[in-house]
């Protein structure tokens, strides 16, 4: 198979690319960064959204209000709105931080992996926004409500903070966008020829 010319560069080229591509998307990262603490309030209130719902369904089912999300030390506020604009830095910059790694990556596959590649990206783009917004949307406001409760009111009161339910968050909208993922990342396996249909 041939691939593309700009494959065999040299050594010193490819670390030259490599350069440029760390420098630019550390660039757009960092300006999205800033545009994520400007707007702190905002997207802290995106964030906070699933346990509003909860608290919501929880006080129409007739339990107990949790409450608002706390902190406990004087810095942990500023360091949710710091996680919440790295989040939405890497979430809004993730298509352009792809597009470095192809460029970067792309020269060095073959004609039938490149095409495989383009004809997958869509659809694992779509699939893991999927997941984030089922996580989101679905999946956390459910699961909370079981949590919060799993003790009875009368042995434990519900004392969240911002970066406990925040790491809740992300590690759960993070690993089923994953899961959404292993479609694309079967049918990449058989296309690559590891795994036979048959099997």
């Amino acid at each position: 198979m041939k691939t593309n010319d700009d494959s065999r560069m040299p050594l010193r080229r490819h670390l030259e690319e490599l350069r440029g591509c760390v420098l630019r998307s550390g660039l757009v990262l960092v300006a999205l960064f800033a545009v994520g603490m400007v707007m702190d309030d905002t997207f802290a209130a995106i964030m906070v959204k699933p346990w509003t719902m909860a608290r919501e369904s929880m006080l129409a089912d007739g339990l107990s209000d949790p409450g608002r999300l706390g902190f406990i030390k004087p810095t942990e506020a500023f360091l949710f709105s710091m996680k919440v604009a790295m989040a939405f830095a890497v979430l809004v910059g993730g298509p352009y931080l792809l597009y470095e790694v192809w460029r970067f990556v792309g020269v060095g596959l073959h004609v039938h992996e490149r095409k495989a590649v383009f004809k997958a990206f869509p659809a694992a783009i779509g699939l893991f926004g999927a997941g984030l917004s089922f996580g989101y949307w679905m999946v956390l406001p459910l699961a909370l409500p079981i949590l919060l409760t799993w003790i009875p009111a009368e042995l434990a009161h519900a004392q969240v903070t911002l970066q406990e339910y925040l790491s809740l968050l992300l590690t759960l909208t993070l690993l089923l966008g994953v899961v959404f993922e292993l479609p694309i990342l079967m049918w990449l396996i058989v296309r690559s020829g590891l795994v036979d249909v048959a099997t």
